[in-house]
């Protein structure tokens, strides 16, 4: 389970973030080897112990090894992202990635499912990665695409500009559907919806 949870967090971290239970969990594994060297040291000080101690500790060593298999509570936990000097909250369904946690960033990427845009930890369909970045090329700049997607047989890349933003789609020829453009405009909400805005005074 502690190999589990260490992978997890390698390639899940969102998930594991948005588990409120997360740390309670990774406790529960240590806890068991604390229960007994606890008895330990009471039999060695106070033997011989009554029944008491025993049931507590094997209480306590139940509730322990149960405790790692519980369901996810979602924690409500949200990945700040900046797009230069605009922040961006992302909830962890969406596994956002490849953001800056401080201003002057370029770029952000989250995962979903076409065409409803669900996000990855809340669909079992295949997904596509999609976007918004500052400039071209994930925000590095250079020349604009001369198509807005380039596909080959395997897999498909797009992007466009709205307004003051770059959106981006990618992901396999299969994933992506053909008439993506009739997608460009909720994708690029989508993300823009994700801006923190400042309250009005």
């Amino acid at each position: 389970m502690y190999v589990s949870f260490a992978v997890g967090e390698v390639y899940h971290p969102n998930a594991s973030l948005g588990d409120l239970l997360r740390p309670l969990k990774e406790a529960a594994l240590f806890f068991p080897i604390i229960v007994i060297v606890f008895v330990f040291l009471l039999w060695l000080w106070r033997r011989p112990l009554s029944d008491k101690p025993y049931e507590i500790g094997l209480v306590l060593l139940i509730v322990a090894m149960i405790l790692p298999w519980f369901p996810r509570i979602d924690s409500g936990f949200r990945q700040e992202y900046w797009l230069a000097q605009t922040p961006h909250e992302i909830p962890w369904q969406y596994s956002p990635f490849n953001g800056s946690k401080k201003p002057g960033g370029r770029s952000f990427l989250v995962r979903v499912a076409l065409p409803d845009l669900l996000p990855e930890y809340e669909t079992s369909e295949p997904t596509v990665i999609i976007g918004k970045a500052v400039d071209f090329n994930h925000g590095k700049g250079g020349a604009v695409p001369e198509n807005t997607c380039i596909k080959d047989r395997d897999n498909a890349r797009c992007e466009w500009r709205r307004g003051e933003f770059v959106y981006s789609a990618s992901g396999s020829s299969k994933a992506i559907p053909p008439d993506l453009r009739s997608y460009m405009d909720s994708i690029a909400n989508l993300l823009d919806g994700f801006e923190i805005t400042e309250p009005e005074t």
